[in-house]
């Protein structure tokens, strides 16, 4: 092993590169999420341009009602996102929100099972339908 592949192999080289990129295939993809969003919405939808691990990190502002209640931040290292809700009172209504959503169908790498919808999915839901 050369002086370079041994580098780059600890440092982000190709063979990193060759495993982020067998990572990233697996996706979880949810089939019919017709749900309805009630009052929620969301508004400042920003995308960062370089992706991290998991993907592409993303801020949001979560509305209800027209008034905004959260911002919301995904840093696309697949830990999810971070919610930052004005009051506990709010945050409790999304969450009840949430698990009140129907079962959806799912698939991950040609598996297909049934969930129910988390937060993150609802959010993102609501992402992909306004941008």
């Amino acid at each position: 092993m050369g002086v370079m592949s041994f580098f780059g192999f600890f440092f982000g080289g190709s063979g990193a590169n060759r495993d982020r990129e067998k990572n990233n295939k697996r996706r979880l993809t949810v089939k019919n999420l017709n749900i309805d969003c009630g009052l929620w919405d969301i508004k400042n939808f920003k995308q960062g341009r370089t992706p991290n691990n998991g993907g592409y990190p993303y801020t949001v502002a979560l509305y209800l009602d027209g008034k905004k209640v959260a911002d919301c931040q995904d840093r696309g290292d697949d830990r999810g996102v971070h919610y930052s809700f004005k009051s506990r009172e709010i945050e409790r209504e999304f969450q009840a929100f949430v698990k009140a959503l129907p079962v959806v169908d799912c698939n991950l790498d040609g598996y297909s099972f049934s969930c129910q919808p988390s937060e993150d999915m609802f959010l993102e839901e609501l992402i992909a339908r306004k941008y």
